[in-house]
């Protein structure tokens, strides 16, 4: 008998991580959420697993993926997101974790980026 794949999502309070979240529990999915803190909100239904977590740190994210077959990873819009992805890709590939990856990249200057940044948050809200 096949085992379940198990999926880790971050980003699940925002747009497009919550829509990946709710189709992976309509579909009967086990799915592990990373979150910073709890959301604003509405919390996670019961039997998605909540790992309390920061993607700057990458014990976190190692333990984050312990167990996890895939992973859904939306690039935060945070002045630190390059390296949060770079740590987060290292994590999956020392894992044997598939990877889906989703985000936006702001190049530039840092007030371009943070412009962009700014831009970015308020089209695509977490």
């Amino acid at each position: 008998m096949e085992e379940k794949i198990r999926v880790l999502v971050v980003g699940s309070t925002g747009t497009m991580g919550s829509s990946v979240l709710g189709a992976l529990v309509a579909a009967g999915t086990p799915v592990r959420v990373l979150q910073r803190k709890p959301p604003p909100g509405p919390p996670v239904p019961s039997h998605v697993e909540v790992f309390t977590g920061d993607l700057r740190n990458s014990n976190d994210v190692r333990a984050a993926m312990t167990g996890i077959s895939a992973a859904f990873y939306v690039s935060p819009h945070d002045d630190h997101e390059i390296d949060m992805a770079e740590t987060f890709i290292q994590a999956c590939e020392r894992a044997d974790v598939r990877l889906v990856f989703g985000g936006v990249h702001a190049t530039g200057g840092v007030l371009s980026r943070r412009l962009k940044r700014l831009l970015f948050s308020a089209m695509m809200p977490h």
